[in-house]
């Protein structure tokens, strides 16, 4: 009896590894290992192709690293913002990483308020003197009030001022962008007890004082989300205004040109091309208008939990997407229990034509921020990875490896199966023996 017990649990064991093997979702069939700082991210988590004008760098202080961010000088070299987490404090810090072309990490800047709970980063950018302007938001307790901050450091990594700024008391910072005067602006939303909501815009000159703000209100959501300077010094906010997107235009002094309402789209990101044309993103759709409110054409693209796009000196539209994509449907339930988050980058011509798709990673914990050219048109990628800050430049396509087990079906199919085989193979060892 003992040995039938052991050959019926050995005949188990099989079945389980081959059911085990058959609903394992294997998207390649090949894996490569990436080492950086000391530390090896296999292609679950990141896949691109290491050639002499692509590589990949990561960084960790403490841990929690989330890249927000990117921008690249005159030099071209790079900076990256992001925010850090001290998990043995529970304190929040921003991050400024800069890096040159061949991806050698110059040096790195964390700040906190001391007064701040809470911080996070927005944005970064630069002027024509190649400044860095880090933006984000904090949070000072005991009443939890939020206000937005900027920070302004030199190209050396020194930090010249920083300034907060709110109206109501729970004041949150979207994106910044510069002027060719060197100006500075901050768009997001302030919150006041009437109108909720409001989408705000704030100008600072290169010294950080305010020079004006402007707020849109309704009694609905409103919230500057993303913001564009043209080479005139107009700014072009893209968000939300009585629950549908919205694409304002405001000159240099702060007055309202025109706004374009989108009834089923959100405003994620803008940009400016070389005839200071306007590109914006919704959800589903990408959309082209001159300079004096007219849409030019729109093309539906494919629906992402976030995107932003950089436009190059051809006009060329390069947009990087985080898509949540369905497993391989092979799942015993009418709703799978697995998704994958992907990042893709497509291009576009100045006509909205897709020209061509890449996905750069495979199923695992990453995401895209954003995207940068430099002035040899090398594209530069940010984001976070395993809860490190991400920086790829030029990413290549690359069919990644990819895991994925679907415990519903264990549970359901191989439990049941398991004791009808094994009462089988008991059964049929019984009659032998009699």
């Amino acid at each position: 009896m003992r040995v039938e017990i052991q050959r019926s649990a050995q005949i188990l064991v099989i079945f389980l590894i081959l059911y085990g093997i058959l609903t394992i979702d294997f998207r390649s069939s090949k894996m490569i290992y990436i080492e950086e700082s000391n530390e090896k991210i296999t292609s679950e988590y990141l896949n691109i192709s290491a050639n002499s004008t692509s590589w990949i760098r990561t960084w960790s202080k403490f841990g929690e690293e989330y890249g927000n961010a990117i921008v690249i000088d005159s030099s071209n070299d790079i900076y990256v913002g992001g925010t850090t987490l001290d998990s043995s404090s529970g304190l929040r810090y921003l991050c400024l990483l800069k890096y040159n072309s061949s991806g050698d990490m110059i040096w790195e800047q964390i700040w906190r308020d001391e007064r701040a709970e809470w911080m996070g980063c927005s944005t970064v950018a630069n002027d024509s003197l190649d400044n860095i302007y880090l933006a984000g938001t904090m949070e000072i307790p005991p009443l939890n009030k939020q206000f937005m901050i900027l920070l302004k450091y030199d190209k050396l990594g020194n930090k010249l001022w920083n300034i907060s700024w709110g109206r109501y008391g729970l004041d949150i910072c979207s994106d910044t962008a510069i002027d060719s005067s060197n100006n500075i602006y901050l768009v997001g939303y302030s919150f006041n007890q009437i109108s909720g909501a409001d989408l705000s815009l704030v100008k600072f000159n290169s010294s950080g004082t305010q020079l004006w703000n402007y707020s849109l209100a309704s009694l609905s959501y409103d919230e500057g989300t993303t913001l564009a300077i043209d080479s005139n010094g107009n700014s072009y906010i893209g968000g939300l205004y009585k629950n549908e997107g919205i694409l304002l235009k405001l000159n240099a002094t702060g007055a309202i040109q025109w706004n374009f309402t989108f009834s089923s789209d959100f405003i994620s990101d803008v940009a400016i091309d070389s005839s200071d044309n306007i590109i914006a993103s919704g959800s589903g759709t990408l959309f082209k208008f001159n300079c004096s409110g007219s849409q030019l054409w729109n093309e539906t693209i494919k629906r992402s939990t976030s995107k932003s796009f950089i436009i190059d000196s051809s006009d060329n539209i390069y947009m990087a997407q985080n898509r949540i994509v369905d497993c391989i449907d092979n799942s015993f339930f009418t709703e799978p229990l697995c998704y994958c988050t992907d990042i893709y980058i497509e291009q576009f011509n100045q006509e909205g034509d897709s020209l061509w798709e890449k996905r750069i990673t495979g199923c695992s914990g990453k995401i895209v921020s954003d995207l940068a050219l430099d002035s040899l048109e090398d594209l530069y990628m940010s984001g976070t990875v395993a809860r490190n800050v991400l920086l790829i430049k030029n990413p290549e396509e690359y069919y990644g490896i990819c895991f994925e087990f679907y415990w519903d079906l264990f549970l359901v199919i191989i439990i049941p199966s398991s004791i009808i085989i094994y009462i089988i193979i008991i059964y049929f060892f019984r009659k032998r023996r009699k």
